[in-house]
């Protein structure tokens, strides 16, 4: 790659770099309101906020990128024609070969980067991410007892504590389990902490009551008045269950071998076997929109007037080719034999859009150009 090479690659790479934090500072607003509603249902702090989204970003770089990198490109490439910089070097005996070969080479550079984040940094993001979530859901402390809030965290079940110190000493208590309507029970208390034992974790109340309603008497309330009063917590817990990875979380080898004897993975075999290769096949959409790029920049008659049409058309068709891998993918989820295509439809616009740049445009694309009434043909050699 000469100087002129260069040039062109550090003109698109600003662009790729301010156009993958825009779209990625965009997406992640909309993926954060999920998380903090995870994190304001749980009572967690604003650092696990921070923790769970930094977890999240791998899985948006890896949609993110070649989108980026396509407005970069185009953006870049027009920027240059714009400023007279390409008849310059055409003037200079750089071809149109010779141009592609740097937005080639970043388009290349991106997909590896889009690969490395579909095989590890995504799952290993996601699973970290699952995890946490997993084990925030699973945190009995925070999911109870919020100071000075009454918290309902399963139906008929209200909890209230006026003051809880670092240690986890509880001061004034109050439990109203409601679940069974017909004998409601309360329970007050002066002091109390949550204790782990083998057997599932325990709130010790000191100094405290209970009161139980009747059932054979609405109006006869049965008090009982206790110095240490032990409550199985494990029932009022949620129902986190087994945590089942999903296709997100696993990695290549999980996808294309899932486990014949777990009922997730042999419900969803397809679509499994279909999501590992989406992650080999969305690389290729990052060379494939460098092509279209080029062939919509370059790969026709040179005009003073601009090139909005052919951009309009490069758009479109990169539109249409990432909404049709997108359907080939969830026809495979079904249909494993359509995989072949997730592969088949990037190659296919790879190799159209080099027909276009090496033969100067096809024939509909020099009739917009005879109709613009401004031709001036641009080198053909690399």
């Amino acid at each position: 790659m000469n100087s002129l090479g260069y040039y062109v690659f550090r003109q698109i790479t600003g662009p790729l770099i301010f156009f993958t934090c825009a779209l990625t500072a965009l997406v992640w607003l909309t993926q954060s309101l999920r998380l903090l509603d995870v994190v304001i249902q749980q009572g967690q702090s604003a650092g696990t906020f921070i923790e769970l989204s930094v977890l999240v970003m791998p899985s948006l770089l890896g949609i993110i990128l070649p989108v980026s990198f396509f407005c970069a490109a185009i953006y870049a490439l027009n920027r240059l024609h714009t400023d007279s910089e390409l008849v310059v070097m055409w003037s200079a005996g750089m071809g149109r070969w010779g141009i592609a070969k740097p937005v080639i080479a970043l388009g290349l550079l991106v997909a590896m980067i889009v690969l490395a984040v579909n095989l590890y940094f995504m799952p290993a993001g996601m699973r970290a991410m699952k995890d946490r979530v997993f084990e925030i859901r699973a945190d009995l402390v925070a999911f109870l007892l919020r100071e000075g809030q009454f918290t309902n965290p399963i139906k008929g079940l209200t909890v209230y504590v006026r003051e809880m110190n670092s240690t986890g000493e509880i001061k004034g208590l109050l439990v109203y389990d409601d679940r069974n309507a017909a004998e409601p029970v309360t329970y007050l208390a002066e002091r109390g902490a949550v204790a782990q034992t083998e057997d599932g974790p325990r709130l010790l109340m000191i100094n405290g009551n209970v009161q139980r309603k009747s059932a054979d008497n609405e109006n006869q309330i049965a008090f009982l008045q206790f110095d240490r009063y032990v409550l199985d917590l494990s029932q009022f817990t949620q129902e986190v269950g087994v945590h089942t990875r999903e296709t997100s979380e696993r990695f290549l080898p999980e996808l294309f071998y899932p486990d014949p004897n777990h009922p997730w993975d042999s419900a969803y075999w397809d679509r499994l076997i279909a999501e590992g290769h989406n992650r080999l096949a969305s690389p290729l959409y990052a060379i494939a929109f460098a092509m279209i790029s080029l062939a919509a920049l370059i790969g026709g008659d040179f005009s003073r007037r601009g090139y909005v049409n052919r951009i309009g058309l490069g758009v479109l068709f990169a539109v249409a080719i990432r909404m049709g891998g997108v359907g080939v993918q969830s026809a495979a989820n079904k249909i494993p034999l359509v995989n072949i295509a997730q592969y088949a439809i990037p190659i296919a616009a790879i190799i159209l859009c080099a027909l276009i740049i090496d033969r100067g445009g096809l024939p509909f694309t020099r009739y917009f150009a005879r109709k613009s009434n401004e031709p001036l043909a641009a080198p053909t050699g690399s």
